[in-house]
């Protein structure tokens, strides 16, 4: 809904948020919990609607999606958000989602699994489920970092075991 919004972990570690009160403004609504049991911060991507994906303290990976249709110009619409989804596994990092991009709708999730593997799930569009769990292997140490390139393809970045600074591309 192109409105500055800022997504943080409370004390009760639910998913809470504030949102400018206009297009471009440096006022903020009050504080908003949007539910949830976070073991970690959230992250967020844009992708046509804008996701906000954390680790729940299951340990599965989660989400939320603002629904909010835009208004234009200014004029802000009412905040509306789906439920909290989850989207299952046994996960070590937070996940994470490439931004949009301006050819494609799908939508992949890439976390660091219970046995220290990158692990893609993935969504043909907006509304669309997710599908299973898939390995991409390696032995990583740190969250992975995804990155949608000019052309579309997305690109993944982590820190493996050894130390090093370790890419793999779509």
């Amino acid at each position: 809904n192109q409105q500055a919004t800022v997504f943080v972990r409370g004390g009760d570690n639910a998913l809470w948020y504030r949102q400018a009160t206009s297009q471009g403004a440096l006022t903020f609504s009050d504080w908003a919990t949007l539910g949830g049991s976070m073991n970690g911060p959230a992250s967020v991507a844009e992708v046509n609607n804008r996701y906000v994906m954390y680790r729940g303290t299951d340990n599965a990976a989660r989400f939320i999606l603002d629904t909010t249709p835009f208004a234009g110009g200014s004029n802000v619409a009412p905040d509306t958000w789906s439920d909290q989804a989850s989207l299952g596994g046994f996960i070590l990092s937070n996940p994470t989602m490439a931004p949009a991009h301006f050819t494609s709708d799908d939508q992949e999730t890439f976390v660091v699994g219970g046995d220290n593997a990158l692990w893609v799930t993935v969504s043909p569009g907006i509304g669309s489920p997710f599908g299973p769990w898939q390995s991409l292997g390696g032995r990583i140490a740190g969250a992975p970092f995804a990155q949608r390139n000019g052309d579309g393809t997305i690109e993944v970045f982590v820190i493996g075991s050894d130390g090093a600074l370790w890419h793999i591309r779509q």
